[in-house]
């Protein structure tokens, strides 16, 4: 500690030579130093107008937009420290997880601090921080910056015009939506009108970043790529954004935003990966992602397309369309509104819907099912409002990724019951719409306003569904509501297919999944202790994992299959073909043959037959 504040202090003096702005300029100034990196520590420097005596509590985010948990980011400060206009240095005290205490305010013209990145950070028992919603300060490679995580606030100068300055070597080439207003070979200067805006614009920076500019729809479309080893290009996942993002525009009616960045970090560094990193993080005018780099880019080519889809619609909703609670955050003691439903389960069910006309109704009914699936391992029982009320608490953080399997069902269930009460003439899209032009990015509504505004100009009857769905916790009827749009589904069946006698699969990490035998005759002649290697010669990664671990478990043919297991200390190479025999089907989705009038009419509304 005595090092670091050293090294510290010996910075400052340093910086106090080259001050960038006089304390007459009348906006927040923060400084982000990317040239003098250690440890995955960066220095932070803060420059203020004159102070009142009022001024004595310096706040780092407890939480952020979009990110639904407490992040706690004044965990990662290592120290304070305050000076004043004769550069007299103080070391500020910590009085809470995430404020400073600042004495004497009227004479400090500065504030400077040390940060710890969030990726690596190894501290024990510290919960893993979402990467998306992180910082990355890695040494001369790939910077991160959240500038709700690296830029601490002063209250009464949150909603004052601020500038940040982005020091850098020559070889790192950043990109961000947020107004670039100077430029030169070693620093990059950015305008944002408060510190809403600032935390609305994350900057990525990297030596060898990949960037692409596209127009969609008259649209400028940035986007920008770090590939960790070099095996994505920019090129390729454009190609993959462009009709997606196209497709999300006519959905819309329209480009939502005329300039967007799609700023994206794939990840190859194990204490990176896995749990629960990967994703991306919604903002106005840009989505930043964390995503598992592969040698294949057809693993992860769904993965991109489906969360840019996903991210991009949340400009619609919450960014426009959105409560109290969002519209004026409180980043030390967030509140939260109930209506993650709307947030992100109707976003998500929207991030399929758009995406029909250009990969298909297949696809859409395949998603569903993969949540109707992936809905069953959440246990809890927990209405969405109750859900969202209390997300950030840790009970709830465990249940919280059902808002995409449950919450998009839910989301296509009342999109088919709004339609079904109004012969067509009312979806949720046009809800979405009509509420987005009652409220507003400027106007946002009343927490509790917002379900007796949904009935009253809907119908009646969805205060039912609202009831009982929504606030409530029942389960699902599945087999009623996709019956009405065409569907029969079971919740399990037993059909003709194949699959290996007497062996299973079993997760002991990310890293180590074992292949389990049920009885010394199994297909493989797998033993106890058989650590999976790969399977078909193709190893086991989190964007394939489903893929190669579903050739054991669920076999489309009777294709032989070879798995690579380690046995002790050697590999071995076990191989086998599945048998023929009826196997059960859970959560088996089919077309019906023959439809009624208002079935075949809402399956035509809904896939545009």
């Amino acid at each position: 500690m005595k090092k670091v504040i050293s090294v510290f202090l010996l910075l400052a003096v340093m910086l106090s030579c080259q001050t960038l702005f006089s304390q007459s300029d009348a906006s927040v100034h923060y400084t982000v130093d990317l040239n003098n990196t250690a440890d995955d520590i960066v220095r932070v420097s803060l420059h203020i107008p004159a102070l009142s005596k009022n001024d004595t509590m310096l706040i780092f985010a407890a939480s952020a937009p979009g990110t639904y948990d407490r992040l706690n980011f004044g965990q990662y400060v290592q120290s304070v420290t305050v000076y004043d206009a004769q550069e007299k240095a103080t070391i500020a005290q910590r009085s809470s997880t995430n404020t400073f205490t600042l004495e004497n305010p009227t004479t400090i013209r500065r504030i400077d601090y040390m940060l710890i990145d969030t990726w690596d950070d190894k501290t024990e028992n510290r919960k893993r921080l979402f990467n998306p919603g992180g910082t990355n300060f890695q040494k001369d490679t790939c910077f991160v910056l959240n500038y709700f995580a690296v830029c601490a606030y002063l209250p009464s100068f949150k909603k004052s015009p601020m500038k940040v300055t982005v020091l850098r070597p020559q070889n790192l080439r950043g990109a961000s939506a947020l107004p670039l207003i100077r430029q030169t070979a070693t620093e990059d200067i950015y305008q944002a009108e408060d510190y809403d805006h600032l935390a609305d614009n994350p900057a990525l920076y990297a030596t060898s970043l990949d960037t692409v500019q596209l127009t969609i729809r008259d649209a400028k479309v940035t986007v920008a790529v770090y590939s960790e080893k070099g095996k994505i290009k920019a090129s390729q996942i454009a190609g993959t954004i462009k009709p997606v993002i196209s497709a999300n525009a006519d959905f819309l009616g329209k480009m939502p935003v005329s300039y967007y960045s799609f700023l994206f970090v794939l990840g190859a560094s194990p204490q990176n990966s896995g749990d629960g990193n990967y994703g991306a993080l919604e903002h106005s005018y840009s989505s930043l992602y964390y995503l598992p780099e592969s040698d294949n880019y057809t693993n992860i080519e769904n993965m991109i397309s489906h969360t840019a889809s996903h991210e991009f619609l949340h400009i619609k909703i919450p960014l426009h369309l959105h409560s109290k609670e969002i519209d004026d955050f409180n980043f030390l003691n967030p509140k939260m509104s109930k209506h993650l439903w709307l947030y992100e389960g109707v976003t998500e069910y929207f991030a399929h819907l758009s995406q029909i006309p250009l990969s298909g109704e297949e696809a859409f009914m395949k998603q569903m099912r993969q949540k109707i699936q992936q809905m069953q391992f959440f246990k809890k029982k927990v209405g969405l409002t109750e859900l969202a009320i209390n997300v950030m608490e840790p009970e709830m953080q465990e249940v919280y990724p059902m808002i995409y399997d449950r919450g998009a069902l839910i989301a296509m269930m009342f999109d088919i019951r709004l339609r079904e009460l109004t012969n067509g003439t009312k979806t949720l899209p046009w809800l979405v719409d009509t509420l987005s032009s009652l409220y507003g990015k400027n106007k946002p509504f009343d927490d509790n306003e917002l379900f007796p505004k949904i009935i009253s100009i809907t119908a009646p009857e969805m205060q039912q569904f609202i009831d009982t769905f929504i606030v409530g916790a029942p389960t699902l009827p599945l087999r009623e509501y996709l019956g009405k749009i065409g569907y029969d589904y079971e919740e399990q069946r037993s059909v003709q297919g194949y699959k290996f006698e007497d062996i299973t699969v079993r997760f002991v990490s990310a890293s180590e999944i074992l292949l389990v035998p049920k009885s010394p005759e199994n297909s493989f002649k797998a033993q106890e202790g058989d650590i999976i290697v790969n399977v078909d010669n193709e190893t086991l990664s989190p964007e394939s994992l489903g893929k190669t671990i579903g050739k054991i478990m669920r076999p489309k043919s009777d294709a032989e299959v070879k798995i690579t297991v380690k046995r002790g200390d050697s590999n071995v190479t076990l191989q086998a073909k599945p048998i023929s025999a009826m196997v059960t089907e859970n959560h088996a989705l089919a077309k019906k043959t023959a439809m009624t009038p208002s079935e075949q009419k809402m399956y035509s509304q809904l896939f545009h037959k």
